[in-house]
């Protein structure tokens, strides 16, 4: 795991500052504080900070080919690197360490930009070519590893994290209205765009190309069908099967390997698979809430760690501990980010940095496989929304009957012909804006906004992400839910914050839900056998792989989902530190948003009317304008 970053001259010869490069590299070295390195060679060059997990030695970055003059600064892990590094010396390479940094700089001189489709892992990486003299560049199918780039026509540069950027004095600093609007009402800014204008990313399941003719990306990856045919029992022997390779892959490592566990089906399911591979007890992290246990999962996590015999570790979070990291954590997520999830992700880590270099956690398991409640009810077409004002056993009856996609005849008699209901239009066009009431809903925005630039439509309608080419046919629609889920919701919140906050700790998260095999092996299974929707049950599946690995209440207890008592905190312990920064008449936030707005808010949070998760929004962004002298 690394921080990467660089500047490029495609158009004249103006050699790049190594001084510069270096100013970018430093503020990433929490990315990696076990070496550095700025290396420069006329119009290119590049940064790398180092955090040693494979080949501790020899896999130091750049890496320069002696063979082609090929330079490479990567982030990540190549899982499949030992199997490629054996078929590439086949072909006739050489190879002069044991680092998969190696084998990616062989597979490009071996099979061009195709060589990124061989691939396992999370990864970004930027390979210089100084004889075509352009610089290639790709990310992981999943966007578990960030990659930033701003490009003014002349000049391109790119980093890992957007500080990196904004060490560069020609990047704008300018805000992009939209994507604060955005950030409003989703409590993150989705990809590929930035809060800023002129920053983007480059998209998930894509390589990106600059050169004398500018700059252009395409996708590497959909997101295809497995056909299997499996049912019932044999379903989920092959599931736990193919999880299982997963988890075995991502232990690939020269240093220790522990695992977050909330003490939940997906996290206690990699632990168990962990340490059934281990010879001796793995460490495991946990995080409550102090003095409120209605908040902790920490007794199951504490069940599940004696289940398996981990070495365990946990950690009580209370309010003084917000206030003391808060403006850090906000200041590392480089963008206004209101999930309040991501302190306690950052002091976890920090936990386990005491005990390992690396990670596993359960992200991409509740897109996978269905474990959000909402995809119980949300597939229902909209002018069905009426059911749920009839007595339960009606609506209930009802659904069954509508549990699966209907024959054409009765799409025909019951929408009058309109497939797009079951297809990909109303009910995935709703489904899709969930996410976009998450803070502030759109009549909210036009009392709180200065300005309001909203158009007239669902917020993610014109998505980049929509047309990215990472998914490929239409598949059944509950499918098509998590597949929506899986390309916004999971890289650009929850991804982001695993990533920033282990980060920070200079720790390395791993995600094995999220390995692409297998990520296209569960997407192949229909919906209905994830969820019951007329039982309201999620995880069905999971929860059958997940029998006789786990004790039985954790299988079966209802999800919790870690949260933070925001609206008490927010009366109570934090209720001085939000007053003065929101009330304050030097406050920067206001130039987006109207303050009276924010003081109603506020008076009736106290008063007792709930507005915890909007205040804390604002909070965030208020921190975040100070930290980076907007407004």
């Amino acid at each position: 795991m690394c921080g990467i970053c660089g500047i490029y001259h495609p158009l004249d010869a103006e050699p790049v500052d190594g001084e510069l490069v270096a100013k970018m590299t430093a503020t990433m070295a929490h990315r990696g504080p076990d070496a550095g390195d700025v290396w420069t060679d006329g119009v290119i060059g590049l940064g790398h900070r180092r955090l040693r997990i494979v080949d501790l030695l020899g896999g130091q970055q750049r890496m320069v080919s002696h063979e082609t003059g090929v330079v490479i600064s990567f982030n990540g892990e190549i899982y499949n690197f030992r199997a490629l590094q054996e078929e590439l010396a086949g072909l006739g390479s050489v190879f002069r360490h044991q680092s998969d940094t190696e084998v990616i700089l062989k597979a490009y001189e071996t099979w061009g930009d195709r060589c990124v489709e061989r691939f396992q892992g999370m990864f970004a990486f930027a390979i210089w070519d100084p004889g075509r003299r352009r610089l290639f560049v790709a990310r992981d199918r999943f966007g578990i590893k960030p990659f930033y780039y701003s490009y003014d026509g002349g000049r391109f540069c790119f980093s890992s994290e957007i500080k990196g950027l904004l060490a560069v004095p020609w990047v704008s600093r300018e805000i992009d209205p939209d994507a604060m609007e955005e950030f409003l009402s989703r409590q993150y800014v989705p990809g590929p765009g930035t809060i800023f204008r002129k920053i983007d990313q480059c998209v998930a399941g894509h390589r990106l190309v600059c050169d004398r003719t500018g700059v252009s990306q395409a996708p590497f990856w959909c997101l295809r069908q497995v056909p299997h045919g499996l049912i019932g029992e044999d379903l989920a022997k092959e599931t736990l099967s193919r999880f299982r390779k997963a988890v075995q892959e991502h232990l690939v490592s020269d240093v220790s390997v522990g695992a977050f566990l909330s003490g939940g089906l997906d996290s206690s399911l990699v632990v168990g698979l962990m340490q059934r591979e281990a010879s001796k007890p793995i460490k495991t992290f946990s995080v409550g809430i102090k003095g409120l246990p209605a908040y902790s999962e920490l007794s199951h996590a504490r069940k599940v760690a004696r289940w398996f015999g981990t070495e365990h570790h946990d950690l009580m979070l209370g309010p003084d501990a917000v206030i003391s990291h808060l403006q850090q954590t906000v200041e590392q997520m480089d963008e206004p980010f209101a999930d309040y999830a991501a302190l306690p992700t950052y002091l976890l880590s920090r936990l386990a940095s005491r005990y390992v270099k690396v990670v596993l956690t359960g992200e991409g398991a509740d897109e996978l496989f269905g474990g959000y409640r909402r995809y119980l009810t949300s597939w229902i077409p909209a002018h069905f929304r009426q059911w749920r004002r009839l007595p339960a056993r009606v609506w209930r009856s009802l659904l069954i009957r509508s549990a699966q996609p209907p024959t054409e005849a009765a799409k025909t008699a019951e929408f009058g012909g309109n497939h797009e209901v079951w297809e990909s239009g109303e009910s995935l066009e709703k489904h899709l804006g969930y996410r976009s009431t998450y803070l502030f809903r759109r009549r909210e925005l036009r009392g709180l906004l200065e300005q309001s630039r909203r158009r007239e439509k669902a917020m993610h309608g014109d998505s980049p992400h929509r047309e990215s080419g990472q998914t490929s046919g239409k598949g059944d629609l509950l499918n098509q839910f998590m597949r929506a889920d899986i390309q916004t919701w999971l890289p650009d919140n929850l991804l982001k914050k695993v990533d920033r906050m282990s980060m920070l700790a200079s720790v390395e998260a791993r995600v094995p839900y999220l390995d692409h095999e297998f990520v296209e092996f569960v997407m192949s299974i229909p919906g209905s056998v994830k969820i019951d929707p007329w039982r309201q049950r999620t995880k069905v599946l999971l929860k059958s792989v997940a029998q006789g690995l786990l004790p039985p209440e954790i299988i079966h207890r209802k999800k919790q989902g870690f949260t933070v008592p925001v609206n008490e905190w927010l009366r109570d312990e934090l209720r001085e530190l939000s007053h003065d920064l929101l009330l304050s008449s030097s406050a920067r936030f206001t130039t987006f948003c109207r303050r009276a707005a924010v003081l109603r808010l506020l008076r009736e949070h106290q008063e007792g009317r709930p507005h915890g998760r909007k205040i804390w929004g604002l909070l965030v962004l208020e921190m975040w304008c100070q930290a980076t002298g907007v407004g």
